[in-house]
Formats: C-alpha cells, structure tokens, sequence
C-alpha cells in the first residue's frame, strides 16, 4: 500500500502540518510526481508545509504553495492541526524529542502526529548491513543520524507525551511488487505510525 493510501482516512478534509515537506529542493519536489506534500493539499481541506530550507520555501510560497520556514525541532506557528506529518523527517534530527514536544503545541486535543521512517529491520537494510559487515557497501546516508525500529519509535513517543494507535510497516511508492509476496513480518522497508496524545 502507498503511502498516501495510508494517510488519506486521517488527513481527508482535515486541517494537515506536513513538517519537513521539501524533498531536497523546490524543484525535485514540484517535478516529482511521488511528491508527498502534492498528495497531501489534494486530500485536505487546508494543508501547511514547513522547512528550514529558506530559498526553496520562499520559490514555493511563489508558486502558491501555503509555506513557512521553520526549524522541525523548534517551531511556533501560534496554530493548532487536526493532524501533523512528519513524513521521512524524524531520521534527520539531531534532537528527535525537540520535534516531538514541538508538535505536541500543535496538535488539537484530538489531533494526530503521523510519523513515516525508513525501517531498520527491513530486509533490505539488513542485506545492506551484511555488505557493510563484509566491506562490500557503505550504507551511510549522509543526512540521517538515527535508524529506528517499532520499539524505540514507541518508546522516544512514549517519553514525549505521545501513545501509539497504529503501527504498520510498508514499501515506498516505487518499488519491486516481488517483495509482496516474501512472507515476512516487520521487514518491509517503511515505518507508518499514527499518535495521539496521552
């Protein structure tokens, strides 16, 4: 399943806070038709991005996209969201807990934070690892500081105030439809979590 079709009963007709929606610069993400933050404004009734990257939000807000800068892990946008996606983000944060109490600000009481992230207990991480064990592959992405698995995903949003309703692991929207039919548990290469306030 892609990701917008795990997102789209929580985000429809919904006020959404996409935090980290540039994907690598404004180009890449206007010309990528995977683009997640496209896919979220089609969905919602009113959707926000913010980012640090401050000439790439400034050619968006150009072209009509509703962006502000903001740093993920400290933001006050003086807001509240029915929902806040942290899509592929929380890997790429010094301070992961900064982000959290952040968006706790942010979120109406019976709001939801919806957390994607690469799975370190995928299969294909964990071939990657092998090589990396055997001076194969380098597997360092050299914008991620953390890996994350189920447990300490629920543990880092239990520590922040946060309770887990759904988890579930997927694949990214391009890949090879083969791996659906492995019959493995927990190894796909996603991570999908849904929080709620405590």
């Amino acid at each position: 399943m892609k990701r917008i079709e795990l997102l789209k009963p929580y985000i429809k007709g919904k006020k959404v806070l996409d935090v980290g929606f540039v994907q690598h610069n404004w180009e890449k993400s206007i010309s990528n038709p995977n683009w997640l933050h496209d896919k979220i404004r089609n969905e919602a009734k009113e959707t926000i991005g913010i980012d640090c990257l401050e000439d790439d939000v400034n050619m968006l807000k150009s072209k009509g996209y509703n962006a502000i800068c903001a740093d993920a892990e400290e933001f006050n946008l003086n807001d509240k969201f029915d929902i806040i996606i942290a899509g592929e983000l929380i890997e790429h944060l010094s301070n992961p807990g900064k982000f959290l109490c952040s968006a706790r600000k942010h979120l109406k009481k019976e709001g939801k934070l919806i957390i994607t992230t690469p799975n370190v207990f995928a299969f294909g991480n964990i071939a990657r690892i092998m090589k990396l064990l055997f001076n194969i592959e380098n597997i360092d992405n050299p914008e991620h500081v953390n890996w994350y698995s189920k447990q300490n995903l629920f543990n880092l949003a239990e520590r922040h105030g946060f309770k887990v309703l759904e988890y579930k692991t997927f694949y990214p929207d391009r890949y090879n439809p083969i791996f659906e039919k492995l019959p493995l548990r927990e190894t796909k290469s996603k991570i999908f979590a849904s929080l709620s306030l405590k």
